[in-house]
């Protein structure tokens, strides 16, 4: 009797006392992961292709020819390579493996031959520092990479468009199927939480003199001007130069002029870029560079290999 009574004694116990608290799940971390699994398992039904297959994780969410040469025969970045409806006009797999080069089609579809450019893979680390800019969303490498309003949400919707297609047809519900709501929304969330949350403030207590004495030239209006267009090393506009929350804009700083770009240097006929708009105003978008160092090649074309060569044309 005694016995039961104890066990009861406890379980009454039990039941008065309060259980630790469930946690309360958070919607924002929850719209991330659910953008993180979209990211790099979702191929929208198109051609084997995820958005990771050009923004790897393992390397910074960019590309270039060292890391392309790790992959296998049969990774989906190389089915221009095995997929005879995507042969032509599709990749430039010589370009694509010597010079880690994806082609886009920013003027549109209609002229595929003629009409394309051939450019680098832009990392999509932190986004949130400069991607809502006062003149407007600035996506890709001339700013103008997506569809529609122009947003990183709607980027999605113009990369499954141009990369995961099964043929050149481009027909949404055949050849890939389009992004949902929930989905759109799910990216852009991944996509924002990605890396730096905030700007830097210059300058940083350095204790190497060599980097100390190059923050001195990068924030010197006279001499390196680079915080010009790279305020506190990041992707936005200065506010003493271009006005307050100016965010970040673009410029035509001559790179496409540069002799023996990639393409020169194999042959391959590639026609110039004129960058944002249709017809283009030569100019592109500024990146940020505090990421710069573990994101090469540089230049939308890819043009220079290292930071100092970078350095060296401006």
């Amino acid at each position: 009797m005694k016995t039961f009574s104890l066990i009861g004694l406890v379980g009454l116990v039990f039941l008065a006392c309060p259980s630790e608290p469930s946690p309360v799940p958070d919607p924002e971390l929850e719209l991330i992961a659910r953008g993180r699994e979209i990211f790099f398992n979702e191929t929208f039904a198109g051609n084997g292709r995820t958005c990771g297959s050009c923004h790897p994780a393992e390397n910074n969410f960019t590309l270039d020819p060292s890391f392309i040469a790790t992959l296998p025969a049969d990774d989906p970045l190389f089915v221009a390579e095995f997929n005879p409806d995507l042969a032509q006009n599709f990749e430039n797999p010589r370009l694509m493996r010597q010079f880690a080069l994806i082609l886009e089609n920013q003027d549109g579809f209609d002229d595929l031959a003629n009409n394309f450019n051939m450019r680098g893979v832009p990392h999509i680390l932190s986004l949130r520092t400069s991607v809502d800019s006062r003149q407007g969303p600035r996506t890709g490498w001339s700013g103008d990479g997506a569809p529609g309003d122009g947003s990183l949400r709607a980027f999605a919707t113009g990369a499954v468009i141009q990369h995961f297609t099964k043929t050149l047809n481009r027909i949404p519900g055949v050849d890939f199927r389009l992004p949902t709501e929930e989905e759109l929304d799910a990216l852009e969330a991944f996509q924002r939480s990605l890396g730096r949350q905030a700007d830097l403030v210059l300058p940083l207590p350095l204790k190497n003199p060599v980097a100390a004495r190059g923050q001195e030239i990068f924030n010197d209006p006279a001499s390196g001007k680079c915080f010009f267009c790279h305020f506190n090393a990041g992707a936005n506009a200065s506010p003493e130069v271009f006005g307050e929350g100016a965010g970040n804009l673009n410029f035509n700083t001559g790179v496409e002029n540069l002799p023996d770009q990639p393409p020169d240097l194999t042959g391959e006929l590639v026609p110039p870029d004129d960058g944002f708009g249709t017809p283009g105003n030569g100019e592109f978008n500024t990146p940020s560079l505090v990421e710069a160092a573990d994101s090469g090649p540089f230049f939308h074309n890819n043009a220079v290999q290292t930071i100092e060569a970078a350095v060296a044309f401006y």
